[in-house]
């Protein structure tokens, strides 16, 4: 399987594996966004513009749509909790070193499925490690094992 990024097929919402080679690029899954002057992602400088690491074959350098050889972040139940609980609601608060886009992957609250509720509000502090992104998130699915939620905020490296 090619997991080459074309450019030309790239949107507002796609998600990269940057491989962390470029300076100010940490190694992890980002979110694309779409800016005054193009595509970008977020890096430890504000916005990285994607149109400087175009190939002369159109595919970008240094990014894939996956992590090569690795399997997908999952969830670590261990940062996950509780700041309120009121009539089968739950206000949570979880904290990782992992990207935005890799916490909001399909999936990547699996593990804490038998804790978290369809409805329940999440905040996140995610890639702690670098520009300390944050977000607000909806439980949307809770089934057979399977969590997904939805973006409902989003603060980019601290910036509202």
């Amino acid at each position: 399987m090619d997991n080459r990024v074309k450019f030309s097929d790239l949107k507002d919402g796609d998600v990269v594996f940057s491989d962390g080679e470029d300076h100010c690029l940490p190694r992890g899954y980002m979110t694309v966004f779409t800016g005054k002057s193009g595509l970008y992602v977020i890096c430890t400088g504000g916005s990285h513009y994607l149109d400087g690491n175009i190939g002369p074959d159109g595919f970008l350098i240094g990014f894939t749509r996956d992590q090569p050889n690795k399997t997908p972040m999952v969830c670590e139940v261990k940062n996950l909790s509780v700041l309120a609980y009121a009539h089968g609601f739950t206000l949570w608060l979880y904290t990782t070193a992992d990207t935005a886009a890799a916490v909001n992957a399909p999936g990547y609250f699996n593990s804490a499925n038998d804790m978290v509720r369809v409805g329940d509000i999440m905040l996140a502090n995610t890639d702690t490690s670098s520009i300390n992104d944050s977000g607000m998130y909806v439980i949307t699915t809770n089934s057979g094992g399977v969590v997904d939620i939805a973006n409902m905020l989003r603060s980019e490296g601290g910036r509202a």
